[in-house]
């Protein structure tokens, strides 16, 4: 009777040991995988990685915190949990001094669920303590740009309250470190700023003001207060820009500069008229590019690649597809260009290398060859024919084919969801 006892808890004990085994995937494989953190707080709204070393990468969701990895995504920490408000609009490293990194609360999406946030935060050791530095009353934050000459000044555009008006809606400046702001750029309570971008000299600055309001019974997402702004002095005076941009009604509007070349600006408008905008004169006139302009109010993010101003990645819906690209990032660095981003459901990145002339689908993962270099690119895309003719589900094949051939150095930082792609 022992003996039969002792046999069955040695195969109880032996079954989970050789069940792992036979799990046990071989390294390395071609198969996409979750790398942390083990569970996200719904939305990714923003994606930071330190320029000078991009495995140090921080990740702000929409409920869930902030979490940061030190070895590009194979563990994580949440560093952010300690706050009283838990919802991200933005993330931001200061260019001079990578310990100096400030991270707005509230996110800047426009959904029923939305959670507000309580202000904006500063940590001055990479991101292991913060201090909350005061625009309590914000609640949301789009985007905070941080001057690289000199990271006491920062900028901060807050959206408001997303229920209901309020005097905090607008751009803020501060010049020593948080300890006091003003409002440079404000329309009025419905009318917040959602997005600012900066150039290398930390005098041009562009400032989107985005008008909104949720209630029970349904959304006011754009009017005639919402619009492009621009200032050549550092924020102390702004011009209305308006020269060859959709009149009318607009909605939220996505910007960036070109780091290679700051003259060349692009701005992702919401409007009847609206689409992709490029200009080559720091934002004096425009060109509309292209009418590309899908879900806005949520994916009107837009980034210029650091060493060729012609190419220009944003998002757009795919429901067909089974991944959504919720926020990415571009650093410049060694080497040249670092792509990145998270995903979860029903978008895709669309690149444009013909200063956004025309799109196609690109996928592009970081990958470390060897372990302890610096991430490298590792890019699968089609061509702009591809995309016209070849079925959803038959692109998606010949990408995942595309990874299979690079898999033995990639270490993606990507989550796909569970929906399944259509012909």
């Amino acid at each position: 009777m022992s003996a039969r006892i002792s046999a069955i808890v040695v195969a109880v004990l032996s079954t989970p040991a050789l069940l792992s085994a036979q799990r046990q995937p071989n390294w390395p494989d071609s198969a996409w995988r979750a790398i942390g953190p083990a569970s996200f707080g719904g939305r990714v709204d923003d994606i930071e990685a330190v320029a000078e070393d991009p495995r140090i990468i921080f990740v702000g969701t929409a409920s869930g915190g902030v979490f940061r990895t030190l070895n590009n995504g194979t563990t994580w920490q949440p560093v952010f949990d300690a706050q009283p408000a838990l919802s991200i609009g933005d993330i931001a490293i200061a260019p001079s001094d990578r310990n100096v990194i400030w991270v707005g609360t509230g996110e800047a999406n426009n959904r029923q669920s939305s959670t507000w946030g309580d202000g904006v935060y500063r940590s001055l050791d990479g991101g292991t303590t913060w201090q909350n530095m005061g625009l309590r009353e914000t609640q949301s934050i789009g985007r905070i740009v941080i001057d690289p000459r000199d990271a006491n000044t920062v900028f901060v555009a807050a959206v408001g309250h997303l229920f209901g008006p309020n005097e905090q809606r607008g751009l803020y400046r501060t010049r020593n470190g948080g300890k006091s702001w003003e409002k440079v750029l404000g329309v009025d309570t419905n009318t917040g700023v959602t997005d600012v971008a900066m150039a290398a000299d930390g005098r041009t600055l562009f400032a989107a003001t985005y008008l909104r309001r949720r209630r029970a019974w349904g959304f006011v997402g754009g009017g005639a207060t919402s619009g492009l702004w621009r200032s050549l002095d550092g924020g102390d005076s702004w011009q209305h820009i308006t020269s060859g941009l959709p009149d009318g009604d607009v909605g939220r509007i996505g910007i960036d500069i070109a780091k290679s070349d700051p003259n060349i600006v692009y701005a992702l408008i919401e409007s009847q008229k609206g689409g992709l905008f490029r200009s080559t004169d720091r934002g004096a006139t425009w060109t509309r590019q292209s009418i590309l302009q899908e879900r806005p109010s949520y994916f009107s993010q837009i980034r210029v690649d650091p060493k060729n101003p012609d190419i220009v990645p944003v998002t757009r819906p795919r429901p067909t597809m089974a991944g959504r690209l919720v926020k990415l990032i571009l650093t410049s660095g060694k080497p040249s260009r670092v792509r990145v981003f998270s995903i979860s459901i029903a978008m895709t990145i669309m690149t444009s290398a013909n200063s956004a002339s025309s799109f196609w689908p690109s996928t592009i993962l970081p990958r470390i060859d060897p372990p302890n270099a610096p991430i490298m690119p590792a890019i699968a895309n089609t061509s702009a024919q591809d995309h016209t003719t070849v079925p959803p589900r038959a692109w998606l094949d010949r990408l995942t084919a595309a990874l299979a051939a690079t898999a033995i150095a990639l270490v993606p930082i990507a989550t796909w969801g569970s929906g399944t792609p259509t012909t």
